[in-house]
């Protein structure tokens, strides 16, 4: 997909994330266990966008997928009582970084966006969409551990 397609089908997701945000803001229970149901994209939309951090990472990740980009879903624990939460990460190695960061500094100036978080991990660039941030690319979740799960031919490796 060309950078110019890919960025209007992004910035639509992203705009949808954020009606979502303000819609579902009182409803969210930011609560993860290991063991917890792990709701399909479709039921969360179906339940009215209700659900934890999880589901609604599930979701991002599953619109993303849909417009053939590569994503990550990640668990984080942090230190303390506080648990963990989940999030999106989109791989963007592909696309001009400079691009990237000039569109989320002019959609989201709002915001006074000074840093964008992203992971390198071998050769792979994966941005930040957690969607409590308020950009994308915005601060990590601080987290003592992380685990990273991906869709690999419409197959989640979760539990693996």
């Amino acid at each position: 997909m060309c950078f110019f397609c890919f960025h209007l089908v992004l910035q639509r997701i992203l705009i949808k994330i954020i009606f979502y945000k303000k819609i579902i803001g009182s409803r969210v229970f930011n609560v993860l266990v290991e063991h917890e149901y792990l709701a399909k994209a479709s039921e969360t939309i179906e339940s009215e966008l209700t659900g934890d951090c999880d589901d609604f990472a599930t979701l991002i990740a599953a619109c993303i997928l849909s417009i053939g980009g590569e994503v990550r879903v990640t668990t984080a624990y942090g230190p303390g009582p506080d648990g963990g939460h989940a999030y999106t990460e989109v791989e963007v190695s592909h696309l001009d970084w400079s691009h990237i960061k000039q569109y989320i500094g002019l959609r989201f100036n709002r915001f006074h966006v000074n840093n964008i978080y992203y992971l390198m991990e071998n050769d792979h660039i994966w941005l930040n969409l957690d969607w409590q941030t308020p950009y994308p690319g915005g601060e990590y979740f601080k987290a003592t551990r992380r685990i990273c799960y991906k869709c690999i031919n419409g197959i989640w490796s979760f539990g693996k």
